[in-house]
């Protein structure tokens, strides 16, 4: 559209600059009843004038990022939208690669920037795009990346992917000694990394340090992500005062070492299939990294079972009164108790009374408890809490169809009162959302209300429907 548009806009202004150009520096015309002036040098000088400087200014400014210099860089395809002024074949290489070395009906995962390229040149189904509408799918490969190892290969069977790409733009810089070290941050998924933190609504400080670039030791040992960069941190190092750390400092440059963590041939989760031909360069330089690793289906998980998990009978459940009927919830007071206690509390108290499901997400949740949706504004919708926030208290139980979980913000320890029952199998919220009940009945309320018609916003337009009228703890 912005293509077509910017044709009509060209268009329209070369009309409007040859109608005002014709008369400003038309000559003095004699009619054979009037003479018709034409206007004076001054205003001619002045209007050629102003039309050389505003034709001038577009190739001068700004300095770096004029229309001149931005002709002069290469396509998007052959430096993968990196900060490197390169052009290279690094990304039509591994995509003729994926074309003619993986099954026709082969799924690859990756960040969305790559899935047109993925879907046009290699051929292959991309689980998102740039016209990807869905935010759940997005979150949903954000968490995989983010997740530890055993947890991402979990998700990406659920994703159904048979293929992870990943990229990574770097600079080889060669010490004294012939040693090969690299830089990276050169503005592929490495630099990229922290939106998939926002997305996955995980605390960034969690995966990188203050500069907010640097990944930490926690995004280095246990993401699949970092597990999936092919260097390993080396040291901090500050290239004016000549100085080095083995942890972060404020104003140094991490370096890395080559490192691939997921060989050809191993059992790990993933094997490394594709590397571009840049990655393996002999000479300093910027390397354009495209990776694609297989995903090994024979991989068996390491099975950590939390003494906490063993669920037993609840002598309470909550009974959540709504338009069309009761929704029966077993709390788990004995994997939860203090967001037990703090539910039972409001419930108790009246809080929930009047507030309404407001979050309606088919094939993934319904959510409610935000107060805001008795008298707020919609635009505030979701944005509601009873005042203060309870830990998080995590288990490994599943967030199966019917479970009931916390809600909360990107701090893990910021529920407070909305809540979220589970429609679907969700494994990518294992482990970061708070479990503290079950459906036991009404599960077809639960159907009904999450079947309700939604705005953009997926909240429900006819919020009576949706409407929480109590809720009620039973012993």
């Amino acid at each position: 559209m912005e293509v077509f548009a910017s044709i009509s806009v060209i268009i329209l202004s070369s009309v409007g600059l040859a109608i005002i150009s014709s008369e400003i520096l038309k000559i003095h015309n004699l009619d054979r009843k009037k003479i018709i002036h034409s206007p004076g040098a001054i205003t001619k000088i002045s209007f050629i004038v102003v039309i050389i400087t505003l034709l001038i200014i577009p190739t001068a400014l700004p300095g770096a990022a004029s229309w001149i210099s931005g002709i002069k860089a290469p396509p998007t395809i052959l430096n993968g939208g990196t900060n490197f002024n390169i052009a290279t074949d690094d990304w039509p290489a591994a995509m003729e690669w994926l074309k003619n070395n993986t099954p026709e009906d082969a799924v690859v995962a990756s960040w969305w920037d790559y899935g047109y390229w993925i879907t046009t040149l290699g051929e292959r189904i991309s689980l998102a795009d740039n016209a990807t509408l869905s935010t759940i799918q997005i979150q949903k490969i954000a968490l995989m990346f983010l997740s530890s190892p055993d947890r991402g290969w979990e998700l990406l069977q659920e994703l159904g992917a048979d293929y992870v790409l990943v990229y990574v733009a770097s600079v080889r810089i060669d010490e004294e000694g012939g040693s090969a070290l690299y830089l990276l941050q050169g503005g592929a998924d490495e630099s990229k990394k922290q939106w998939f933190m926002r997305i996955a609504g995980e605390p960034v400080s969690r995966y990188v340090e203050a500069d907010g670039l640097s990944g930490t030791a926690y995004f280095w040992d246990n993401t699949l992500l970092g597990k999936m960069f092919p260097y390993s941190l080396l040291a901090y190092a500050d290239f004016n005062a000549n100085l080095q750390s083995e942890t972060y400092q404020p104003g140094f440059t991490p370096i890395y070492e080559k490192d691939i963590k997921y060989q050809s041939d191993g059992d790990g989760p993933l094997r490394l299939v594709y590397s571009s031909s840049s990655f393996d360069r002999e000479t300093s330089g910027p390397i354009s990294g495209v990776f694609i690793y297989e995903v090994n289906m024979d991989y068996v998980p390491n099975q950590v079972t939390s003494p906490t998990t063993e669920i037993t009978e609840s002598s309470e459940t909550a009974v959540i009164s709504t338009s069309f009927g009761d929704i029966t919830i077993e709390l788990k007071e004995n994997v939860a108790p203090k967001t037990v206690e703090n539910f039972k509390n409001l419930a108790n108290s009246g809080f929930y009374d009047g507030t309404i499901f407001h979050r309606i997400l088919p094939d993934f949740v319904i959510q409610g408890g935000d107060p805001n949706t008795i008298s707020g504004s919609r635009d505030t919708w979701g944005q509601g809490g009873p005042g203060h926030s309870i830990d998080a208290e995590f288990s490994d139980i599943k967030h199966k169809k019917y479970i009931v979980s916390m809600a909360r913000g990107g701090d893990i320890n910021s529920a407070g009162s909305q809540f979220f029952i589970v429609l679907e199998n969700s494994p990518w919220l294992d482990g970061k959302y708070t479990v503290f009940g079950e459906v036991t009945s009404g599960k077809d309320i639960v159907d009904k209300i999450a079947s309700l018609e939604t705005n953009s916003q997926d909240q429900p337009i006819d919020q009576k429907t949706a409407i929480i009228e109590k809720i009620v703890i039973i012993s």
